[in-house]
């Protein structure tokens, strides 16, 4: 993890689950572009919630279940 995340993060390293994105058909996002957040906050009701920016893209191909053919949904 903190090879990725750098040292703040070196305390998850031995941590054997990490949360993932969710595989296909429930994949929303192929890949996280962008994060705006202050590092090392939780999100708790007092004083104030934490808050935060994630930014994501999806590949939308042929075989996905977004796709414009007949019985899938329009991306959008």
């Amino acid at each position: 993890m903190s090879g990725v995340l750098g040292p703040a993060f070196a305390a998850l390293d031995d941590v054997v689950v990490q949360t993932r994105m969710p595989a296909p058909p429930l994949l929303l996002a192929d890949r996280v572009t962008g994060i705006d957040a202050d590092a090392g906050v939780l999100a708790v009701p007092e004083p104030a919630p934490a808050t935060g920016t994630l930014w994501t893209e999806t590949d939308v191909r042929a075989d996905s279940g977004t796709s414009t053919r007949p019985g899938g949904c329009r991306p959008g």
